[in-house]
């Protein structure tokens, strides 16, 4: 039996966290506020382990599962492009943190004003940027999908023909209008 590769993803449909957000079908409203709070928890891991220390999560929220802990555990596969990429520059875990804030607003609309679990946590998150990034400036998100939807170096290209040709079964938005570019 083939173990289960844990994949991971950052849906790049829009430079704008508003309107990347917006653009996520409902299942990756949903999904993507979680992996968001998983990448930038892992960033904190990793960039403080990778300078000899632990993280302090003392003031962060509790989990859900795990009302005692504070924080999130790293991702398993802290060598996914995602979350090298979002560790790399304080410009890439500040856009990311923003989506993800985005993407709990876009929560509270589609599903009748609940609010999202991790949404404590990204505001956590967002005023408590980890230290240690090895850069300032800014790339694309990579490309974390099969090469056959890789039709394009734009990762914004290459998302929005990933979702189109790779997610069509998937793609519902409650509350409001697909995309132009579907």
């Amino acid at each position: 039996m083939r173990a289960k590769r844990y994949i991971m993803n950052i849906f790049f449909l829009h430079p704008n966290q508003g309107r990347c957000a917006r653009w996520h079908c409902d299942k990756h409203v949903v999904k993507m506020i979680l992996e968001t709070t998983q990448l930038l928890y892992t960033a904190h891991w990793m960039l403080c382990i990778e300078a000899g220390t632990l993280p302090n999560f003392s003031t962060a929220p509790p989990t859900k599962s795990e009302p005692r802990m504070r924080g999130y555990l790293p991702i398993k596969n802290d060598k996914h492009p995602c979350a090298l990429w979002t560790r790399a520059s304080v410009a890439h875990y500040h856009w990311l943190v923003l989506l993800g804030m985005a993407l709990c607003n876009e929560f509270r609309v589609r599903f009748k004003g609940k609010v999202h679990s991790c949404e404590a946590h990204l505001r956590w998150l967002y005023f408590n940027r980890p230290k240690g990034f090895s850069m300032t400036s800014w790339t694309e998100p990579p490309l974390a999908m099969a090469e056959q939807y890789k039709c394009s170096k734009s990762a914004i290209v290459s998302y929005r023909n990933y979702y189109k040709k790779g997610k069509i079964h998937l793609l519902q938005y409650t509350g409001r209008h697909r995309p132009h570019w579907l």
